[in-house]
Formats: C-alpha cells, structure tokens, sequence
C-alpha cells in the first residue's frame, strides 16, 4: 500500500502497489555462498506496478542491481552493486531512467 499525505489543502490518496523480486547469487571462489570467505556474484531485479494510473511519479518502476559481495563471516558482509532505475508515470507512457548509481554496503546479520 502506498499512502501520500501533503501538507497543503490537496486531500491524501491511497494506492495499491505489487512488488516483485528476483534475486541471485553465485559463489565465485568457494563451492557455497553461505561458507565464510566467499566471494560472490550477486544480482536481482524488482517491479513495482500498479493496476490503476495514479497521477504520480514512481508509481511504476523497474530496478536491476548487479555486483560482487564477500561474506567474512556469518555475520559480516561487504557488497559493491551497480543499480539501474527506470519509473513511468502511466501504463502508456514509456519507462524513462531515473538513476544509475553505486551502492556499497557493510551488513550486519543478527
């Protein structure tokens, strides 16, 4: 669900958003991903859609991420991904990019 409150006299709207996501992930120099010390591909796409066309940026939108991660232990792991954004305003509008970046990560696992 996605809600939108402003903070002027526009009344606040609610729409109904589905989000899928692929995800993987490739052991380079070990046989598991899960053994500590492994070096890995990793990559996913998401999809964020909706049935309606609400007047709003973002409302539809496509990312794909794809790098390289290394697990130091069952609960360090560092990751560089290269992200790939694209949104649309409308069904019938094109999807047009909206960022490329990079995204470093330090994770800590519970």
């Amino acid at each position: 669900m996605r809600n939108l409150y402003y903070s002027d006299e526009r009344a606040s709207t609610s729409t109904l958003r589905v989000r899928d996501r692929i995800e993987l992930e490739f052991p380079v120099n070990r046989v598991r991903t899960t053994d500590d010390g492994v070096i890995y591909a990793a990559s996913d796409a998401e999809w964020f859609w909706s049935q309606t066309d609400p007047a709003e940026r973002f409302a539809n939108k496509q990312r794909v991420r794809a790098g390289l991660g290394r697990r130091w232990s069952y609960a360090w792991r560092t990751e560089i991904m290269a992200v790939w954004d694209r949104s649309r305003d409308a069904a019938d509008h094109g999807f047009a990019t909206a960022d490329l970046a990079a995204d470093l990560r330090l994770r800590r696992v519970w």
